[in-house]
């Protein structure tokens, strides 16, 4: 565990907001994006669950190929009738 996971923790058990943290965090010129995997490591452990991965750029893209295929054939099919 590393000295930012140690402070976060001691810190969320008295209370401290993630906002506070952060901004805390940010002044003293930590990466934000360190403190925001420190508080997803903090809320996994406290929760016993891995924080989801998001989609990948390329599921988002097929479905909005998908998408445009449905209201083109849509389209066509409405207009030639």
């Amino acid at each position: 565990m590393s000295e930012l996971d140690t402070f976060l923790q001691a810190a969320k058990s008295r209370g401290a907001s993630d906002e506070f943290l952060v901004n805390l965090l940010k002044e003293q010129g930590w990466p934000q994006s360190e403190v925001y995997a420190a508080l997803a490591r903090h809320y996994a452990a406290a929760t016993g669950v891995a924080i989801p991965a998001a989609p990948s750029r390329l599921e988002s893209a097929r479905e909005a190929f998908f998408h445009l295929l449905a209201f083109a054939t849509l389209a066509t099919w409405i207009f030639s009738t």
